[in-house]
């Protein structure tokens, strides 16, 4: 399986390996392998090669060096170029739909550990602002599913009396998206429920430290009144949910 959650990697019965490439061909293959139908030649030859002498030329030189990379991944011919490998990106998204209709699904924790990073994290490349726009759009789609099934998971691990699977997860939650409340208190609750109490302080000193410094607010009260001498009153965040569409 083709891992592009993260630094790309391979995924094999042996474990997942890194995967190095160009950025370039980096983000050509993250290209193609996100979507569903091959994509033309000249729309990828605008995209990542607009700036070279003969884009097209360009395009195909980038192809054969995934193809010695990749043998037998792609799929090219003399218009469109397709990915016939799996990805981590589609079976995410397809474990992302399982965990929200059933939080206790027993391929959760594959799912969430699927999340490694953002797609393509840390890619730097020269490329067309529609590519960037195109990346932007893919990254944050899949950071506020991962959001939404990491919160899903976690509170019903806590219901459940299984707190300690959704600790992972949590962390891996609040790196990425460290401001949002929700991943904090849960992973707090989460350290408190397994019974890691150490843990616990370090996730509630991290959350406060985010919540006083860089927000400006006060910790939630229930939280402050545990970890700290004196219960700390004033100005909390505004509660943060995501809406399903269909229900607004």
């Amino acid at each position: 399986m083709l891992c592009l959650l993260g630094p790309p990697a391979i995924a094999t019965a042996d474990g997942v390996k890194p995967f190095e490439l160009r950025p370039k061909a980096l983000a050509l293959l993250a290209r193609v392998a996100l979507d569903d139908t091959p994509v033309q030649r000249q729309v990828l030859a605008d995209l990542l090669f607009h700036e070279a002498a003969n884009p097209r030329d360009s395009l195909r030189w980038h192809l054969s060096y995934l193809r010695a990379r990749l043998p037998n991944a792609l799929v090219v011919d003399r218009n469109t170029v397709g990915v016939r490998v799996p990805t981590d990106v589609a079976a995410f998204r397809s474990g992302a739909r399982r965990i929200l209709d059933d939080p206790g699904t027993p391929d959760a924790l594959e799912t969430l550990a699927l999340y490694r990073d953002d797609i393509c994290a840390g890619l730097q490349v020269a490329a067309s602002a529609d590519f960037h726009n195109w990346l932007y759009v893919q990254q944050d789609d899949l950071r506020r599913t991962f959001r939404r099934v990491a919160v899903a998971y976690a509170r019903a691990a806590l219901v459940g009396g299984h707190a300690a699977d959704a600790i992972s997860s949590l962390r891996r939650l609040t790196q990425i998206d460290p401001y949002l409340e929700d991943g904090h208190v849960l992973l707090v609750r989460a350290a408190e429920a397994a019974g890691r109490q150490d843990d616990a302080r370090y996730a509630y000193d991290r959350y406060r430290r985010i919540v006083r410094t860089e927000l400006h607010a006060k910790p939630r009260r229930e939280l402050a009144l545990r970890f700290e001498s004196q219960g700390h009153l004033g100005r909390g965040l505004p509660l943060d949910e995501l809406i399903p569409l269909e229900e607004i």
